[in-house]
Protein backbone atom coordinates (compact mmCIF):
# COMPACT_ATOMS: atom_id res chain seq x y z
CA UNK A 1 0.00 0.00 0.00
CA UNK A 2 1.22 3.54 -0.54
CA UNK A 3 0.80 6.47 1.40
CA UNK A 4 0.63 9.82 -0.55
CA UNK A 5 0.78 12.86 1.74
CA UNK A 6 0.77 16.30 0.47
CA UNK A 7 3.74 18.31 1.87
CA UNK A 8 1.88 20.70 3.81
CA UNK A 9 0.10 17.69 5.86
CA UNK A 10 3.12 16.13 7.05
CA UNK A 11 4.17 20.00 7.94
CA UNK A 12 0.68 20.02 10.30
CA UNK A 13 1.52 17.10 11.76
CA UNK A 14 4.67 18.81 13.41
CA UNK A 15 3.82 22.17 13.00
CA UNK A 16 3.08 24.08 16.31
CA UNK A 17 0.95 26.58 14.51
CA UNK A 18 -1.43 24.24 13.73
CA UNK A 19 -4.30 23.08 16.46
CA UNK A 20 -3.10 19.84 19.05
CA UNK A 21 -6.46 18.76 17.68
CA UNK A 22 -5.66 18.79 14.10
CA UNK A 23 -2.20 17.46 14.44
CA UNK A 24 -3.57 14.40 16.49
CA UNK A 25 -6.11 14.08 13.55
CA UNK A 26 -3.75 13.74 10.92
CA UNK A 27 -1.04 11.76 12.62
CA UNK A 28 -4.27 9.10 13.29
CA UNK A 29 -5.08 9.19 9.60
CA UNK A 30 -1.46 8.46 8.88
CA UNK A 31 -1.58 5.64 11.40
CA UNK A 32 -4.26 3.87 9.87
CA UNK A 33 -2.81 4.23 6.74
CA UNK A 34 0.32 2.41 7.82
CA UNK A 35 -1.92 -0.56 9.12
CA UNK A 36 -3.46 -0.51 5.91
CA UNK A 37 -0.63 -1.28 4.03
CA UNK A 38 0.41 -4.46 6.44
CA UNK A 39 -3.31 -5.38 5.76
CA UNK A 40 -4.39 -5.19 2.16
CA UNK A 41 -4.33 -7.97 -0.37
CA UNK A 42 -3.31 -5.85 -3.14
CA UNK A 43 -1.37 -2.62 -3.58
CA UNK A 44 -3.89 0.38 -2.65
CA UNK A 45 -2.98 4.29 -2.99
CA UNK A 46 -4.28 6.62 -0.47
CA UNK A 47 -4.20 10.67 -0.09
CA UNK A 48 -4.08 13.04 2.60
CA UNK A 49 -5.16 16.71 2.01
CA UNK A 50 -4.76 18.66 4.65
CA UNK A 51 -6.84 22.43 4.55
CA UNK A 52 -3.94 25.48 5.87
CA UNK A 53 -7.19 26.58 8.17
CA UNK A 54 -7.29 23.27 10.04
CA UNK A 55 -10.37 21.82 8.77
CA UNK A 56 -11.30 18.16 9.32
CA UNK A 57 -8.76 15.81 6.88
CA UNK A 58 -9.89 14.11 4.11
CA UNK A 59 -8.58 10.65 3.46
CA UNK A 60 -9.16 8.98 -0.55
CA UNK A 61 -8.60 5.23 -1.23
CA UNK A 62 -8.35 3.31 -3.90
CA UNK A 63 -10.20 0.39 -4.28
CA UNK A 64 -7.81 -2.84 -3.81
CA UNK A 65 -6.91 -4.76 -7.85
CA UNK A 66 -8.05 -8.37 -6.47
CA UNK A 67 -11.62 -6.30 -5.28
CA UNK A 68 -11.84 -5.11 -9.00
CA UNK A 69 -11.13 -8.66 -10.14
CA UNK A 70 -13.14 -10.75 -7.84
CA UNK A 71 -15.93 -8.05 -9.80
CA UNK A 72 -15.04 -8.55 -12.79
CA UNK A 73 -14.94 -11.96 -12.45
CA UNK A 74 -18.55 -12.00 -10.73
CA UNK A 75 -19.92 -9.82 -13.77
CA UNK A 76 -18.54 -12.48 -16.43
CA UNK A 77 -20.13 -15.09 -14.32
CA UNK A 78 -23.55 -13.65 -14.45
CA UNK A 79 -23.29 -12.86 -18.45
CA UNK A 80 -22.73 -16.81 -18.59
CA UNK A 81 -25.65 -17.27 -16.21
CA UNK A 82 -27.99 -14.95 -18.32
CA UNK A 83 -26.45 -16.85 -21.93
CA UNK A 84 -27.06 -20.34 -20.34
CA UNK A 85 -31.02 -19.30 -19.10
CA UNK A 86 -31.43 -17.32 -22.65
CA UNK A 87 -30.35 -20.99 -24.31
CA UNK A 88 -32.46 -22.91 -22.19
CA UNK A 89 -35.44 -21.01 -22.60
CA UNK A 90 -34.61 -21.06 -26.57
CA UNK A 91 -34.15 -25.07 -26.35
CA UNK A 92 -37.41 -25.63 -24.46
CA UNK A 93 -39.29 -23.41 -26.78
CA UNK A 94 -37.84 -25.35 -30.45
CA UNK A 95 -38.53 -28.64 -28.19
CA UNK A 96 -42.04 -27.70 -27.98
CA UNK A 97 -42.49 -26.87 -31.27
CA UNK A 98 -41.31 -29.51 -32.48
CA UNK A 99 -43.94 -31.86 -30.45
CA UNK A 100 -46.26 -29.84 -31.93
CA UNK A 101 -45.26 -30.79 -35.29
CA UNK A 102 -45.21 -34.73 -34.80
CA UNK A 103 -48.46 -34.12 -33.15
CA UNK A 104 -50.01 -32.09 -36.15
CA UNK A 105 -48.47 -34.58 -38.70
CA UNK A 106 -49.83 -37.76 -36.47
CA UNK A 107 -53.32 -36.01 -36.67
CA UNK A 108 -52.79 -35.62 -40.28
CA UNK A 109 -51.96 -39.29 -40.60
CA UNK A 110 -55.37 -40.64 -39.08
CA UNK A 111 -57.37 -38.43 -40.69
CA UNK A 112 -56.00 -39.49 -43.71
CA UNK A 113 -56.45 -43.53 -42.52
CA UNK A 114 -60.04 -42.58 -41.49
CA UNK A 115 -60.82 -41.12 -45.08
CA UNK A 116 -59.12 -44.20 -46.93
CA UNK A 117 -61.29 -46.74 -44.66
CA UNK A 118 -64.82 -44.79 -44.69
CA UNK A 119 -65.14 -42.93 -48.20
CA UNK A 120 -63.10 -45.13 -50.32
CA UNK A 121 -65.13 -48.54 -50.82
CA UNK A 122 -63.07 -51.66 -51.86
CA UNK A 123 -63.84 -53.07 -55.48
CA UNK A 124 -65.78 -55.49 -53.88
CA UNK A 125 -68.27 -53.69 -52.26
CA UNK A 126 -68.28 -51.21 -55.43
CA UNK A 127 -69.16 -54.01 -57.78
CA UNK A 128 -71.78 -55.22 -55.49
CA UNK A 129 -73.65 -52.13 -55.44
CA UNK A 130 -73.93 -51.85 -59.42
CA UNK A 131 -75.14 -55.20 -59.45
CA UNK A 132 -77.63 -54.10 -56.68
CA UNK A 133 -78.56 -51.02 -58.42
CA UNK A 134 -78.75 -52.70 -62.83
CA UNK A 135 -80.60 -55.47 -60.45
CA UNK A 136 -84.55 -55.36 -61.38
CA UNK A 137 -87.48 -57.58 -61.58
CA UNK A 138 -89.00 -56.81 -65.65
CA UNK A 139 -92.60 -57.22 -65.81
CA UNK A 140 -94.06 -60.23 -67.76
CA UNK A 141 -93.45 -60.37 -71.63
CA UNK A 142 -96.81 -60.83 -72.22
CA UNK A 143 -98.29 -57.33 -70.33
CA UNK A 144 -98.37 -54.03 -71.50
CA UNK A 145 -95.29 -53.07 -69.54
CA UNK A 146 -93.15 -55.78 -70.56
CA UNK A 147 -94.34 -54.56 -74.51
CA UNK A 148 -93.25 -51.39 -73.66
CA UNK A 149 -90.11 -52.26 -71.70
CA UNK A 150 -88.79 -54.35 -74.02
CA UNK A 151 -89.34 -52.47 -77.28
CA UNK A 152 -87.52 -48.98 -75.73
CA UNK A 153 -84.53 -51.43 -74.84
CA UNK A 154 -84.57 -52.68 -78.55
CA UNK A 155 -83.94 -49.49 -79.53
CA UNK A 156 -80.85 -49.02 -76.97
CA UNK A 157 -77.35 -47.65 -79.07
CA UNK A 158 -79.17 -46.00 -81.51
CA UNK A 159 -78.62 -42.35 -82.25
CA UNK A 160 -80.21 -39.92 -80.62
CA UNK A 161 -81.26 -37.20 -83.37
CA UNK A 162 -83.57 -34.21 -82.51
CA UNK A 163 -87.57 -34.19 -83.43
CA UNK A 164 -87.46 -38.13 -85.01
CA UNK A 165 -89.16 -40.93 -83.61
CA UNK A 166 -87.32 -44.10 -85.42
CA UNK A 167 -86.80 -46.24 -86.53
CA UNK A 168 -83.30 -45.85 -86.82
CA UNK A 169 -83.29 -42.34 -84.63
CA UNK A 170 -84.93 -41.12 -81.56
CA UNK A 171 -85.68 -38.03 -79.39
CA UNK A 172 -86.72 -38.38 -76.04
CA UNK A 173 -90.22 -38.44 -76.51
CA UNK A 174 -90.34 -39.88 -79.21
CA UNK A 175 -88.67 -42.95 -78.11
CA UNK A 176 -91.48 -42.95 -75.44
CA UNK A 177 -94.34 -42.83 -77.91
CA UNK A 178 -93.51 -45.56 -80.15
CA UNK A 179 -92.65 -47.54 -76.96
CA UNK A 180 -96.15 -46.90 -75.97
CA UNK A 181 -97.53 -46.99 -79.00
CA UNK A 182 -96.67 -51.13 -78.60
CA UNK A 183 -98.97 -51.42 -76.50
CA UNK A 184 -101.66 -49.00 -78.11
CA UNK A 185 -101.31 -45.82 -76.25
CA UNK A 186 -101.25 -43.35 -78.09
CA UNK A 187 -99.04 -40.22 -77.22
CA UNK A 188 -97.69 -36.98 -78.73
CA UNK A 189 -94.20 -36.37 -79.71
CA UNK A 190 -93.45 -33.48 -77.47
CA UNK A 191 -92.48 -34.26 -73.45
CA UNK A 192 -95.02 -31.39 -72.20
CA UNK A 193 -97.84 -33.31 -73.66
CA UNK A 194 -96.88 -36.83 -72.54
CA UNK A 195 -95.83 -35.71 -69.13
CA UNK A 196 -99.62 -33.73 -68.43
CA UNK A 197 -100.75 -37.57 -69.13
CA UNK A 198 -101.80 -40.08 -66.74
CA UNK A 199 -101.49 -39.93 -63.00
CA UNK A 200 -98.44 -38.99 -61.02
CA UNK A 201 -96.86 -41.36 -58.93
CA UNK A 202 -94.86 -40.93 -56.04
CA UNK A 203 -91.30 -41.89 -55.73
CA UNK A 204 -91.55 -44.80 -53.50
CA UNK A 205 -94.27 -46.56 -55.46
CA UNK A 206 -93.10 -46.32 -58.96
CA UNK A 207 -93.15 -49.73 -60.81
CA UNK A 208 -91.65 -50.88 -64.20
CA UNK A 209 -93.21 -48.93 -67.33
CA UNK A 210 -93.76 -45.44 -65.92
CA UNK A 211 -92.76 -42.29 -67.24
CA UNK A 212 -90.24 -40.15 -65.57
CA UNK A 213 -90.46 -37.00 -66.43
CA UNK A 214 -87.87 -33.89 -65.90
CA UNK A 215 -88.19 -30.24 -67.22
CA UNK A 216 -88.11 -30.48 -71.33
CA UNK A 217 -87.33 -34.47 -71.03
CA UNK A 218 -89.01 -37.75 -70.53
CA UNK A 219 -87.82 -42.04 -70.04
CA UNK A 220 -88.96 -45.02 -69.01
CA UNK A 221 -88.44 -45.93 -66.03
CA UNK A 222 -87.39 -49.88 -65.56
CA UNK A 223 -87.35 -50.68 -62.24
CA UNK A 224 -84.43 -51.30 -59.69
CA UNK A 225 -83.55 -48.02 -59.97
CA UNK A 226 -83.19 -47.95 -63.71
CA UNK A 227 -84.15 -46.43 -66.61
CA UNK A 228 -83.69 -46.42 -70.78
CA UNK A 229 -83.73 -43.38 -72.18
CA UNK A 230 -82.57 -41.13 -75.38
CA UNK A 231 -80.70 -38.32 -73.77
CA UNK A 232 -78.87 -35.90 -76.02
CA UNK A 233 -77.07 -35.69 -79.37
CA UNK A 234 -73.83 -36.58 -77.75
CA UNK A 235 -75.17 -39.99 -76.57
CA UNK A 236 -76.98 -43.17 -78.09
CA UNK A 237 -79.97 -44.11 -77.13
CA UNK A 238 -78.80 -45.96 -73.40
CA UNK A 239 -80.41 -47.94 -69.93
CA UNK A 240 -78.70 -46.88 -66.95
CA UNK A 241 -79.47 -45.02 -63.42
CA UNK A 242 -81.80 -42.80 -63.15
CA UNK A 243 -80.20 -39.50 -62.29
CA UNK A 244 -81.25 -36.11 -60.63
CA UNK A 245 -85.37 -35.92 -59.39
CA UNK A 246 -88.00 -36.41 -61.84
CA UNK A 247 -91.64 -37.31 -61.01
CA UNK A 248 -93.06 -39.94 -62.59
CA UNK A 249 -96.48 -40.69 -64.36
CA UNK A 250 -98.20 -43.58 -64.98
CA UNK A 251 -99.70 -44.30 -68.13
CA UNK A 252 -100.67 -48.12 -67.95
Amino acid sequence: MRVRAPGRAREYVTSPLIPSRARAAVALVLALSVTLAATADGPTTTTIAAHPLGHPVVLAAAVPQSDATDLARVKRDRQRADRERREAVQAARQATAARAATAARAARQKHRVVRSTTRVPTKRARTTRRTAQVAYVAPANGSRAGVVIAFALAQVGKRYVYGTAGPSTYDCSGLVMRSFAQAGIRLPHQSGGIAARGQRVQRGQWQPGDVLVWPGHVAIYLGGGQMVEAANHRVPIRRGPVWGSPSARRLL
